[in-house]
């Protein structure tokens, strides 16, 4: 049987125990993310395109921004970008969008699935943390946002490149696009340790890091009842991971897809923006501590949400949350 199929299977039967909930009640989401593609780091934009860009952040609530600034090559570096449509791209949206936060969205794929990012080696981290810190110091990001994929949860390299780049970053952000956390009811079967992450990978990152977010989506789940239910629990096995890590200062963030293409991972009826929200929402309501942190949500991606997709995620996320102040 497709191993993707398999997957399906174990989660319609562990997830139609779930409990249901009401998607009322819940706190304030500590952030709103969006994904920008490379296209803003290479291609001049006008200065009515990036005010466009800003009001459209704002708008839909954005409080942290993702721009792919490139991938690292095989020596660690990045060079697939302009200066100066980096330097304007960061000022115009300081200037008109004061609140989002301008993360450089970095990594790649690993060297061991075929890609450039080789963690095994000692010299191409120290590279990565050098190009990271120059970036910094040369651009006024907010901070950075790391995103490499596939990753193995108890990958020792991996720490070590976190600590050196918690070093390098001081007081800028780090930020982590994290695999789909498997709840704790959910077994490890299949060896699938790239793809689904448990619950103690994130106990041991949340330390090192001021924001975790997690990717909802390519999870095969078959319905988008399930899909809701995942997500719901999903709020839940972060919120506790985050207890257990010591609760320290990092935000939690669920990446909610809105793209449309379909593979052996993702079913675009089932996983999709109004199901993500739902889960969430209803996620927050199910925990009865009050020193519970707050869930924000990440739309993968801005090229590919739609204006309906924008109204449904102003109606059920932001005017909840703009009426409840």
């Amino acid at each position: 049987m497709h191993r993707a199929r398999v997957i399906g299977l174990v989660l319609v039967v562990l997830l139609s125990a779930s409990p249901s909930a009401s998607a009322t009640g819940a706190e304030a989401p500590m952030a709103v993310g969006l994904w920008l593609k490379h296209a803003w780091m290479e291609e001049k934009r006008s200065a009515k395109e990036l005010k466009a860009l800003a009001d459209h952040l704002t708008r839909n609530g954005a409080t942290h921004v993702f721009v792919h600034i490139g991938p690292f090559d095989d020596e660690g570096r990045l060079s697939r970008y302009k200066p100066a449509v980096v330097k304007a791209w960061l000022s115009a949206l300081k200037r008109h969008a004061p609140t989002v936060r301008r993360l450089a969205w970095l990594g790649g794929r690993a060297r061991t699935s075929g890609g450039t990012v080789d963690l095994a080696s000692p010299a191409y981290r120290r590279a990565m943390v050098d190009e990271t810190r120059e970036l910094l110091e040369r651009f006024d990001f907010d901070g950075i946002h790391l995103n490499i994929e596939p990753l193995e949860e108890a990958d020792p390299d991996f720490i070590l490149l976190l600590h050196a780049l918690r070093g390098a970053l001081g007081k800028k952000l780090l930020s982590f696009a994290a695999p789909r956390m498997r709840p704790w009811w959910v077994p490890g079967v299949f060896g699938l340790s790239r793809r689904f992450w448990s619950a103690e990978a994130f106990e041991r990152l949340m330390p090192h890091l001021d924001q975790i977010v997690i990717m909802a989506y390519d999870t095969a789940i078959p319905s988008a009842g399930l899909y809701q239910r995942y997500v719901a629990a999903l709020v839940g096995v972060l919120r506790r991971a985050h207890s257990a890590s010591g609760r320290p200062p990092c935000q939690l963030v669920i990446g909610l897809p809105t793209y449309d293409e379909p593979t052996r991972w993702h079913r675009p009826e089932v996983e999709h923006l109004e199901g993500g929200l739902i889960g969430v929402l209803r996620g927050m309501t199910t925990s009865s501590n009050p020193k519970a942190p707050p869930v924000g949500v990440a739309i993968y991606a801005n090229w590919t949400t739609d204006e309906p997709e924008w109204e449904t995620f102003r109606r059920l996320w932001l005017e909840r949350f703009t009426a409840r102040k």
